[in-house]
């Protein structure tokens, strides 16, 4: 019989059920408190949810502010056309296309992005992405937290934790669309190398990227909200959970697939 089915609250808890408001603040003042009341209760669909949709409507709002801004949309039709153009020429390197034939499908693309259409789709492809990594990443999580570390609990408990810590990407979304209105500057997150001008495609740019106070900062309570769920030590937990980190962010870095966080 597995956890999912097996699984019961801690114990009858002898304090009143947090509203998801109490548990949305908590997640910034007193995470551990908020985790260990969650696990005394039955997982909530709005603990992830919520955070979830919020985290969606954040995002789409903050990328039509900043696409407003000439400027930054010419940085950011610049930036998509570079990266066309060197995937392009690969291919016309290779002999799968002709130049002519890349100029084209370049062409094609550009215009597919402008306007109604382009925002239409980077919409639809926030909504994929965010739902998509939560459901799988929380799967993951389950797996090494239950499997590899011996915890117990269910899956809607790391359901529960990784999507309360979008409440974190929330506020980070919002001060990029804060400081790149001001700055008059295309950023894709609050990291080292959003304020220094490092050499485009260098190594130490990347890894400057990646270096970010607010993923830092939702690594941790990742760490600590999965050791509470799952009744594993806390500083096992966070040493597992900044080792997964640490180990992405080097596989990325040759693995272009992976590299989904900017």
């Amino acid at each position: 019989m597995d956890q999912e089915t097996t699984f019961q609250p801690d114990q009858t808890p002898s304090e009143p059920e947090l509203s998801f408001l109490d548990k949305a603040i908590g997640i910034f003042t007193e995470p551990s408190r908020i985790f260990e009341s969650l696990k005394k209760f039955e997982y909530k669909t709005i603990d992830w949810l919520i955070p979830t949709l919020l985290l969606i409507v954040v995002v789409i709002i903050s990328n039509t502010l900043i696409m407003s801004n000439a400027e930054i949309r010419l940085q950011v039709k610049e930036e998509q056309r570079a990266a066309m153009e060197k995937r392009f020429d690969e291919m016309v390197q290779k002999g799968q296309i002709s130049r002519e034939e890349a100029d084209q499908q370049i062409e094609r693309a550009e215009q597919m992005l402008e306007g109604g259409l382009g925002t239409i789709f980077r919409s639809i492809g926030v909504v994929i992405f965010i739902f998509l990594f939560l459901f799988i990443l929380s799967a993951f999580y389950w797996l090494i937290w239950t499997k590899l570390l011996k915890g117990t609990g269910p899956y809607k408990g790391a359901l529960s934790v990784y999507g309360l810590t979008y409440l974190i990407g929330v506020v980070e979304t919002i001060l990029v669309v804060i400081l790149s209105l001001a700055m008059i500057k295309l950023m894709t997150g609050i990291s080292v190398a959003s304020f220094f001008g490092f050499e485009r495609e260098s190594d130490l740019r990347y890894f400057m990227s990646k270096l970010n106070p607010f993923t830092i900062w939702a690594t941790y309570i990742l760490g600590v909200g999965f050791g509470k769920i799952y009744n594993v030590e806390k500083g096992k937990s966070l040493i597992i959970v900044y080792i997964i980190w640490v180990v992405y962010v080097i596989a990325a870095k040759f693995i272009p697939f992976l590299n989904w966080a900017g």
